[in-house]
């Protein structure tokens, strides 16, 4: 009598996000990868200016400006489809496109709060059994695509809430 193979368990692999810091490679070109790959002698040729915008008040933005006399840039299949850029071990999405005289500016945002956005969903929890820091944890966690890496080191301390007054 043959034995049953065992079942195997699936593994999944999320990829992991980086965290916000001073980015370790000049703005350059040949630094960047679009779409996983990195970009040609000639994309390369035709970016004129990148900006490194960093916050933590919002979503940081990499921004790139594109040579493109002819409009074959903004027809490349590059830009079809849902398009991500790496720089510096980070990844982008590409959240705006603005066609100028003879350019192509590419508004990128870090793909972590950009996949936060996509949680939109009211919630909500009762101050008695969650802190803000374990709420925003849960914000946090509920993203699917990718591991979003967090520190909060207050996670389990309680924030006093101060008096209402009525007027």
């Amino acid at each position: 009598m043959a034995s049953k193979p065992k079942k195997r368990a699936v593994v999944v692999r999320v990829p992991k996000l980086s965290v916000v810091r001073r980015p370790r490679a000049d703005l350059d070109p040949g630094n960047v990868k679009l779409q996983g790959k990195k970009v040609s002698v000639q994309l390369a040729r035709a970016i004129t200016d990148m900006q490194l915008e960093q916050t933590i008040e919002g979503a940081s933005t990499l921004t790139i400006t594109v040579t493109d006399y002819t409009g074959s840039f903004l027809r490349s299949a590059l830009l079809t489809g849902p398009v991500t850029a790496t720089f510096d071990g980070i990844e982008w999405t590409l959240v705006k496109t603005s066609k100028g005289d003879r350019t192509v500016v590419l508004t990128f945002e870090e793909r972590a709060v950009n996949l936060l956005r996509q949680y939109s969903k009211p919630r909500k929890a009762s101050r008695d059994s969650v802190t803000r820091a374990q709420f925003v944890r849960s914000l946090i966690t509920e993203v699917k695509e990718a591991r979003i890496p967090y520190s909060i080191p207050e996670i389990n301390e309680r924030q006093t809430v101060a008096p209402t007054t009525s007027g």
